[in-house]
This record gives C-alpha cells, sequence and structure tokens, in this order.
C-alpha cells in the first residue's frame, strides 16, 4: 500500500514547473509601439527627401527654362528694348527684360561710344519663379534669374 501511494504522489502531485512558452501580451505590446516608432521616423525621413527632390527637378526646369528664354531673345524674336512675360506648365512664371547696358563705372573722357559704334550692348535678364510645394496656403516662391550680355543693332542711326 506504500509503494501504491508513493506512485500515486509522484504521479498526481508533482511540483509546477515554470516553464515560459511564447511571448506575454505585454511584450508584444511593447515590441508594436517600439516598430510603429521606427516606421514613423522612416516615413518622415522618406518624405523630406522626396521633397528635397521636388524642389530640384523645378530648380532644373526653371533653369532650363531661363536658359531657353535667354537664348531666344535676338534670334525667335527681335532684340529691342522692353519686357515680356507668361507662363508655362501652369506652374511656372516667366519675366525677360532686355535693356541697355550701362557700365557701372562711366567712361569720363568724353567719347562716346554710342555714336560712334553702330551696335548696342544689351543686358538681357531672364527671371523664373515656381512655388515651393504644392500646398495652396503657402505662399512661398522660389527664383531662378539669369543675365546676359548681347551685342544688337542701335535702333536710332
Amino acid at each position: 500500500m506504500k509503494a501504491t501511494m508513493k506512485r500515486l504522489s509522484q504521479r498526481h502531485f508533482r511540483p509546477a514547473q515554470n516553464v515560459e512558452r511564447g511571448f506575454s501580451l505585454l511584450e508584444i505590446l511593447i515590441a508594436f509601439v517600439l516598430l510603429a516608432l521606427a516606421m514613423a521616423v522612416l516615413m518622415q525621413i522618406f518624405s523630406s527627401s522626396l521633397n528635397g527632390a521636388t524642389i530640384a527637378d523645378r530648380y532644373a526646369k526653371a533653369t532650363m527654362l531661363a536658359e531657353s528664354k535667354l537664348a531666344a531673345v535676338g534670334v525667335e524674336e527681335t532684340l529691342k528694348e522692353g519686357s515680356s512675360s507668361g507662363t508655362y506648365d501652369d506652374l511656372f512664371s516667366w519675366v525677360v527684360e532686355v535693356k541697355p547696358y550701362s557700365e557701372p563705372s562711366a567712361d569720363t573722357t568724353g567719347a562716346n561710344l554710342d555714336q560712334i559704334l553702330f551696335v548696342k550692348l544689351f543686358e538681357i535678364t531672364a527671371t523664373v519663379s515656381f512655388p515651393a510645394n504644392d500646398r495652396r496656403t503657402d505662399r512661398t516662391a522660389r527664383v531662378v534669374s539669369l543675365t546676359k550680355l548681347q551685342l544688337g543693332p542701335r535702333q536710332n542711326l
């Protein structure tokens, strides 16, 4: 009888073993919170990179448009004093100004080169502006301005 009781006590009254299997609910929640924070930081980094790439692309397009407008003066349209303006692609607005070039330090010897020469030096400035971003609330404009000098015919011969 003692042997039978001993076997029964060993079989039914074993001490509880503290064996952990898997993760607790708290550990899973902490892991998800850390994952969400990491994803938020990564999304912010990607968003700012994309915004920077968009602005760089717009600067490149604005520069090409300004170079195109500078090259067109005197070739596609006559070279004369004045200004012209317009829009391109509903995003860029441009202004081209043509004015006679005046030297910063004028010659005071009395010789007037404009009366002697058959040509005149013009200063041509092309300015292209575009919005900083696509938001309607932000009124910040970015500007690209290029200037060149070009010889043209004197108007009053």
